[in-house]
């Protein structure tokens, strides 16, 4: 049971520092409404509970809220009670869950990904953690197979496989290296092409990398 309460807090931590406040590039986060563009209310931002309170609804312009923006609240209740069966020690399951939100779902959002869309990720990531290292491959297979049709440029192949391995028990030496590799190949370009500001990208995965780190060693 305490698994899923922290779950539930932490992933609640994650979605409103996340896709909860403005994006950058201009994008708008979930703290505004799709409609007017008007600023939601404290109280709105709490998960779920601010949506059932309004009715599902905007305050100010009474357009109706897409339900799939507090979606990953539901997630998270799920993701607790699968963390609840799995040996994940907390800081690995606290690092790569920040990961996903913050690498996947803030761009899934800001492409207006589809209810079905995340649903389906969703089941399939909640898979990962229930299934431990039993059907490994067959898993990882079919997230590969599944990715493109997420039509999210940020969520690939590579990334799919980066939570398989990750989740599945696979050699996390593989992990450190894929995250290394692109942390490193993504700050190099960053400032070869003599960009004035490094994209956010291959600083999280260099976080990423550094957390998982630090979680192996407690």
């Amino acid at each position: 049971m305490e698994k899923i309460l922290f779950s539930l807090v932490w992933f609640s931590f994650c979605l409103t520092f996340s896709y909860r406040q403005y994006f950058h590039r201009s994008q708008k986060g979930k703290s505004v409404c799709d409609a007017c563009y008007r600023e939601l209310k404290w109280w709105m931002k709490i998960p779920i509970l601010g949506y059932l309170l309004n009715q599902g609804h905007c305050p100010y312009c009474k357009k109706p809220i897409p339900f799939f923006w507090f979606g990953m609240d539901v997630y998270s209740l799920l993701i607790g009670v699968a963390w609840q069966k799995s040996k994940m020690t907390l800081l690995p399951f606290m690092s790569l869950s920040f990961l996903f939100i913050k690498m996947g779902l803030e761009d899934a959002y800001s492409e207006r990904m589809r209810t079905f869309d995340l649903g389906l990720s969703s089941v399939l990531m909640a898979l990962f953690y229930f299934q431990g290292i039993k059907g490994k491959w067959l898993i990882s297979i079919l997230c590969i197979f599944i990715s493109p049709y997420l039509k999210n440029p940020w969520i690939g192949e590579g990334d799919i496989w980066l939570f398989g391995i990750f989740l599945l028990g696979l050699p996390l030496e593989l992990v450190h290296l894929w995250l290394g590799i692109a942390s490193g190949l993504g700050l190099l370009f960053s400032m070869a092409t003599k960009k004035k500001r490094i994209p956010f990208g291959p600083w999280l995965f260099l976080v990423g990398w550094l957390l998982l780190i630090i979680g192996e060693q407690c």
